[in-house]
């Protein structure tokens, strides 16, 4: 295993991308050529961000980093999304046995659906396992400080859609 995979898919809502978020593309970044970071758009969930600024932050965390692509999709399955961008694996985050039970039982149907894609467990660092968005979220809503969870592109953002909302 001493190649790098050529290309890898991190899903989620990033509703907003958080420190944890970060970790583990940081981490992603070690072991794969391009990483393309889909945000996924749930008609059935309300965001508290647009589309539009989740694409903004992230495009701005990322602008320096060459190895990185940012997309939106919906009405897709991540994996049939994955074989659409030529991806050979799927990364996902954990932070704790919760998230591994969830997530073994996805990455084993998106084997029977597509078993030439990878999913790849990693582990969030320790000191960002208990840091969620809609945590996050929850915390904003009072007032209190978010910088320690979120990249900094995110505060001014995140408070100007909570005081619309």
């Amino acid at each position: 295993m001493g190649e790098k995979i050529r290309r890898a898919l991190f899903v989620g809502s990033f509703d907003p991308i958080t420190r944890g978020h970060l970790d583990i593309i940081e981490k992603s970044l070690r072991v794969v050529d391009e990483l393309i970071i889909g945000i996924g758009v749930n008609a059935n969930k309300k965001s508290t961000l647009s589309l539009e600024d989740r694409r903004l932050i992230l495009e701005k965390i990322f602008s320096e980093e060459e190895r990185v692509r940012v997309v939106s999709y919906s009405g897709e399955l991540t994996v049939h999304l994955a074989e659409r961008l030529s991806c050979s694996c799927l990364i996902r985050g954990i932070r704790d046995s919760k998230d591994f039970e969830y997530e073994q039982t996805i990455a084993q149907m998106n084997a029977q659906l597509a078993p030439e894609i990878t999913s790849i467990f990693l582990m969030s660092d320790p000191k960002y396992r208990h840091i969620s968005s809609s945590l996050v979220k929850e915390i904003a809503s009072y007032g209190e400080d978010i910088s320690p969870m979120v990249p900094a592109e995110v505060i001014a953002i995140l408070k100007e859609a909570m005081e619309k909302a």
